[in-house]
């Protein structure tokens, strides 16, 4: 192994080989316990391996990234913070954009590979505080805020619990960036509030609460600024959990007071809503029974929601179309793009909040059958192939629930509602067997696999009709 003055002396080399080489030596080095620094070689490395990281080859500057990990975890903390220190300087104060890179890059690298809880802790303490400084400054430079955020969010997510001291300042940072001008900020100040909030005591927790509710419910804010407290109410509920429960009733009315107003091509905001409901029916079981009513109401709403599409006129002649006409279907398929509406957004997230329903409350089996099964299975039709594979991921789910609850004593009950719509389930089914899609075509198969094993003699009566189908898939070769 190359000694540290070896090593030293060839990193200085203009000839880019021996840079590379030395740096590659300090690397593997770093990476052994046998190699041994004093102070005064290991201050000398911490400033060595800032040095190369700005080095014109990128090979070696990568190299240089890879060495801040092991040095990080054997550094004294002196060393430990000068390291810090030279990577935040890189990012917050560089006037070049390959140098603030460079910062942003190593610091995430440090927070993506440390494991130790004390360099964990050590270098929580000494990094936030100056990202903070940095938000919370009048200028600054936006895409450096972006990489503040980015960091902040990596912490919180790795090492949420060492951040606890952080908690009120990181606050008080956060909340007003929900209100800035660029989408960006707003979004990473959304999911940095969100993980820093799942290790805040009640009592902090509170007060980043009750500012979202009181963001969401201000309608004089312009729309996308009310779009952000949307977002940001559900983030906090997949954050916190059962936490959130009691500010349901003074939430889910207003967003579906949004939901509901919201203007035709406003589809981000039902998406949004949809998706926020969807997580307090997950993350706040008891809370939100007394909305699922609503709940399902909207979703129902939703999930036919096509105002640039009307598919239905015709649908009692389609059974006397040719199984083969192949070139209307894909006619019908491309005739609208996502290019020109984004109203799938709202379809397929009323989809997922469904199989949110029926996943997490089978006493509901009954009402979803009466209600929403018929609506699902006409909804196959479904011209966007996102949108039809949830709606297909719904039944299936449903199917799945179904079986669960058939084999407890008062599973009866629950074939029974089965039974009663395999008729019209087969029948759809069968027309999207048709269709050019593999990705269609493979969940019709699951599809029926599933009413298969949650009713074993439920195809028997269907069995004719769907075996030219099956024989047909097996003799296809797919390259």
């Amino acid at each position: 192994m190359s000694s540290v003055s070896a090593i030293f002396d060839k990193i200085s080399s203009k000839d880019k080989d021996l840079r590379y080489m030395a740096t590659s030596d300090l690397l593997n080095g770093l990476q052994k316990e046998s190699f041994a620094m004093n102070a005064e070689s290991e201050k000398k490395v911490c400033q060595v391996v800032l040095q190369q990281m700005e080095d014109a080859s990128g090979d070696i500057s990568n190299l240089a990234v890879k060495c801040l990990v092991p040095l990080a975890k054997r550094a004294t903390d002196a060393s430990f913070e000068e390291i810090v220190n030279g990577l935040c300087d890189k990012l917050l104060n560089s006037a070049k954009e390959p140098q603030r890179d460079i910062g942003s890059i190593g610091l995430k690298t440090v927070v993506s590979e440390i494991s130790s809880t004390d360099t964990a802790s050590g270098f929580v303490k000494k990094l936030t505080p100056k990202l903070i400084t940095y938000l919370n400054s009048s200028g600054g430079i936006p895409d450096v805020k972006s990489e503040c955020l980015d960091i902040i969010q990596e912490e919180a997510q790795r090492f949420g619990i060492h951040m606890t001291s952080l908690h009120e300042p990181l606050k008080d940072c956060l909340l007003p960036q929900l209100c800035n001008t660029r989408a960006g900020l707003r979004k990473r100040a959304i999911l940095c509030t969100a993980s820093i909030a799942a290790s805040m005591p009640d009592v902090m927790l509170v007060g980043v609460c009750e500012h979202a509710i009181s963001g969401l419910a201000d309608k004089t804010k312009k729309p996308d600024i009310t779009r952000t407290y949307v977002q940001m109410i559900g983030a906090l509920s997949r954050s916190v959990g059962y936490r959130f429960g009691k500010y349901l009733p003074a939430v889910v009315p207003v967003l579906m007071e949004y939901c509901n107003a919201a203007a035709e091509g406003d589809d981000e905001m039902r998406e949004n809503v949809l998706q926020g409901l969807e997580s307090f029916v997950l993350r706040c079981p008891r809370e939100v029974t007394p909305f699922l009513e609503a709940i399902l109401a909207i979703c129902l709403e939703y999930l036919k929601y096509d105002p640039n599409f009307s598919g239905d006129a015709d649908e009692e002649d389609e059974d006397m179309e040719c199984s083969d006409d192949e070139d209307a279907d894909e006619e019908s398929e491309d005739e609208y793009s996502d290019d020109e509406d984004s109203s799938w957004k709202t379809r397929r997230a009323a989809a997922r909040c469904l199989t949110a329903i029926i996943t997490s409350r089978p006493e509901l089996l009954g009402q979803m059958y009466a209600q929403a099964c018929p609506l699902l299975i006409s909804r196959l039709r479904e011209r966007e192939e996102s949108v039809k594979s949830d709606i297909f991921n719904v039944l299936i789910d449903l199917l799945r629930t179904t079986g669960a609850a058939s084999k407890k004593p008062e599973g009866t009950s629950a074939l029974t509602l089965l039974s009663g719509v395999v008729g019209n389930l087969i029948k759809e089914s069968k027309k999207q067997v048709k269709e050019k899609s593999l990705k269609t075509k493979v969940a019709v198969f699951l599809l029926w696999k599933e009413l298969v094993m949650a009713l074993p003699n439920g195809l028997q009566d269907h069995i004719a009709g769907i075996v030219p189908s099956l024989e047909k898939a097996l003799s296809v070769s797919v390259l």
